[in-house]
């Protein structure tokens, strides 16, 4: 799953035409449980990927296919739902 935000200064190099920026949600990472126990019951953990803008406009133009492929480069570059505003895309 993948959304877009609203106008944000401070992310404005991730921005597309529109003024939105990216999320990639759910990306599994085989280091953290997808779900952990606690007293009151299970919690998932879902992981948000902040995207680049070369990576949202490749998750718009491929939708769920390349939403997919984002997670799997994630997954082989050891990235999988580490975020950071100065990073090299995928794409």
């Amino acid at each position: 799953m993948s959304t877009r935000y609203g106008d944000h200064k401070s992310l404005a190099k991730l921005q597309n035409s529109d003024g939105s920026f990216g999320v990639l949600l759910g990306t599994p990472n085989p280091g953290i449980p997808p779900w952990a126990s606690f007293p009151l019951g299970e919690c998932k953990f879902i992981s948000v990927k902040l995207l680049t803008l070369l990576e949202l406009e490749y998750a718009i133009e491929h939708k769920d296919r390349g939403r997919r492929e984002l997670a799997r480069r994630f997954t082989e570059t050891g990235s999988h739902h580490y975020c950071a505003l100065e990073r090299e895309s995928v794409v």
